[in-house]
């Protein structure tokens, strides 16, 4: 995708989807399948695993994309409110849990109560959100240190491959994960070595049945690689890092040379750019509120072993439940859900 996101563009298509698959894919009556497990770890790997690598990849390329310095600032300053509001609407469900900020510092016992746990659990409250926002305000820094001096954005490339290859995963003094950095890695990689080198071509429009093979072509080539490497642990090994890495470049190198036809492209494209980001950052805390009732209901509708059926009833009603939550927040709030 080029630096302007087209009103349809397989990107922002595919992030809508990769937003149900990372709901999936954190199911937490994962752990009770028992017996099912290895049917459903075969569909995280050939079906699910590559929604993570490939929301922080095309979130990195979002950062870099032509913006100036005060843009991004403030998304800076929006991911930061973001990150405050999650906290508090975290928190006030959670009040009562011992692991809640709220228990430390306002309890009978204020003891554990430290700048460094405010700290810690600003950057990772509900887990998934809370790592990736930290990480996103590490990318718009960096991005906007590179929109002010240009120069310096090979020499990060750079830096950011090295680190990947490395497993340093410490930038700037704030926390990038290792799949962090290996979308950050992936994305400079592509904007400074590959992008170039496409500009001189033209871009070729693609009717919805061509794109949509070419998106499933890309899920597919993903999950056999995982099952070949029976792991999905590619961000810490060498070899991983060379298989899945050229796939996200010939991703993105696809997606800036065609231009998708069709109205369902266009619409989904459309529900991509509103809805992803907010599916991604809001699935875990519907399933902390949802879960139970959902399991409760599943035991009255089902009788017998029905560990299958919770995993894909409560799938399907979070993923419902995390995209009202978002149109919720965009009508009242547009502005934490903007990019």
């Amino acid at each position: 995708m080029s630096a302007s996101r087209h009103p349809a563009n397989v990107t922002d298509a595919m992030r809508l989807v990769g937003a149900y698959c990372v709901v999936w894919y954190h199911n937490p009556f994962y752990w009770n399948l028992h017996e099912h497990t290895q049917w459903v770890d075969a569909m995280k790997l050939l079906i699910l695993g590559w929604s993570m690598p490939f929301f922080y990849t095309t979130s990195a390329r979002f950062a870099f994309a032509g913006k100036d310095v005060s843009r991004h600032f403030q998304r800076v300053v929006r991911l930061v409110a973001l990150i405050g509001f999650y906290t508090v609407l975290y928190e006030l469900l959670h009040w009562n849990l011992p692991t809640s900020l709220a228990s430390h510092c306002f309890g009978s016992s204020t003891a554990d109560c430290s700048p460094g746990l405010v700290f810690e659990t600003l950057r990772n409250v509900g887990n998934t959100p809370g790592y990736y926002l930290s990480d996103l305000i590490v990318m718009h820094l960096l991005a906007m240190l590179v929109a002010a001096r240009p120069f310096i954005g090979k020499g990060l490339a750079i830096v950011g491959g090295i680190a990947l290859f490395a497993g340093w995963i410490r930038l700037g003094g704030l926390f990038l994960n290792p799949l962090g950095l290996f979308g950050l890695s992936a994305a400079l990689g592509y904007i400074y070595l590959v992008a170039p080198r496409l500009s001189g071509y033209r871009r070729v429009s693609l009717a919805p049945v061509p794109t949509a093979a070419m998106a499933l072509g890309f899920v597919l080539l993903w999950g056999v690689a995982n099952l070949l490497q029976a792991q999905n642990q590619y961000w810490n090994d060498t070899s991983n890092i060379l298989l899945f890495l050229p796939l996200l470049l010939l991703f993105m190198a696809l997606s800036d040379l065609i231009r998708p036809e069709g109205r369902l492209t266009l619409l989904v494209s459309e529900w991509g750019r509103k809805y992803a980001f907010g599916i991604f950052i809001f699935h875990q805390l519907c399933f902390d509120l949802l879960a139970p009732r959902v399991a409760q209901v599943t035991m009255k509708l089902v009788q017998g072993d029905n560990a299958l059926t919770l995993y894909v009833l409560s799938s399907i009603v979070i993923s419902a439940a995390a995209t009202i939550v978002t149109a919720i927040i965009r009508k009242a709030a547009p502005v934490l859900l903007t990019p």
